[in-house]
């Protein structure tokens, strides 16, 4: 039996439309082709027979049969014809569904026994590809004709989808006693708090204090990102640092763009951008632009 808890069969079963019966676009002649190619075995067998016997209840009975590494294996496989069918029928996985893809993909991970990361440092296991980044960089650039207060919320909803696409574990927006937080998410295994900004004036000092406060009021070991499209008013991060410990690194548009479209020919992903900012924030407490960090790489 596959090691899948009650949350975990939920977020399957959503993600592959398993409540009608179903399981994806399969009919039943292709999922059983399917199941054959990827990991051998036939789920026609009486072994997997469950309930109605639909292609739901049988992958239902597949999920309590088999061990973690066939499911996960199959579950890799069953993500990886999700993401492209929706590819190419033209109606790519939105923000939610990302999310939601994600952390089906999390799922299988844990069944195969994988880390979260391939090395110590972090490093995702698949980076997103060029097709990828070229269609965020494109719905980054189509927020700009937005109203600012719709604006404000596609551009947290993108950069959720951003962080999900760099294997980041994003969480979505969330209130605790009072107060708005606008994600986290976890690079090696440390959860940063999001704040995210996209107003007409850059952000200054005292909005950098309060992002501060709000860190300083969880977890002692609890850090932050800020992102703001519009960046940071001249010096306010120098201001704001004076006499505060930093406990955040800072993103904007600048950095957003160098990232998904890269600078010269050359490229930059997200983690090693934000590794490079909190090495440079803890040697000289200042902070460094995306283009500095891929020129010094």
């Amino acid at each position: 039996m596959a090691n899948l808890s009650p949350v975990d069969k939920l977020r399957l079963e959503n993600a592959f439309g398993m409540k009608s019966g179903y399981v994806l676009d399969f009919s039943n002649f292709t999922f059983r082709a399917f199941i054959q190619d990827t990991v051998g075995l036939d789920i026609e067998s009486p072994k997997y027979q469950y309930n109605s016997g639909s292609k739901a209840n049988r992958l239902r009975a597949f999920f309590s049969a088999e061990s973690d590494a066939v499911v996960g294996k199959l579950l890799c496989e069953l993500l990886k014809y999700l993401q492209e069918t929706r590819r190419l029928s033209g109606r790519p996985l939105s923000s939610e569904e990302t999310l939601l893809h994600q952390e089906c993909l999390d799922i299988a991970g844990k069944l195969l026994g994988l880390k979260q990361s391939a090395t110590p440092s972090g490093t995702p296991t698949v980076l997103p590809n060029r097709e990828v980044l070229n269609s965020l960089s494109q719905k980054l650039l189509g927020l700009t004709s937005l109203a600012p207060h719709p604006r404000g919320y596609a551009f947290e909803k993108f950069l959720q989808e951003l962080f999900a696409a760099f294997h980041m574990s994003p969480k979505r927006p969330f209130r605790v006693v009072g107060e708005q937080i606008d994600g986290s998410l976890d690079l090696d295994r440390e959860t940063y708090l999001i704040e995210a900004k996209w107003q007409n004036a850059p952000i200054d000092a005292k909005e950098l204090y309060a992002f501060h406060m709000k860190i300083s009021g969880k977890a002692a070991w609890t850090r932050g990102l800020f992102v703001s499209y519009t960046g940071f008013s001249r010096d306010s991060f120098a201001a704001y640092s004076k006499g505060h410990p930093a406990n955040f690194i800072i993103l904007d548009g600048l950095d957003l763009h160098v990232i998904l479209a890269g600078e010269n020919g050359r490229f930059l992903d997200l983690p090693t951008c934000l590794r490079e900012k909190i090495r440079c924030l803890a040697e000289t407490g200042s902070m460094v632009s995306a283009s500095d960090v891929l020129q010094g790489l």
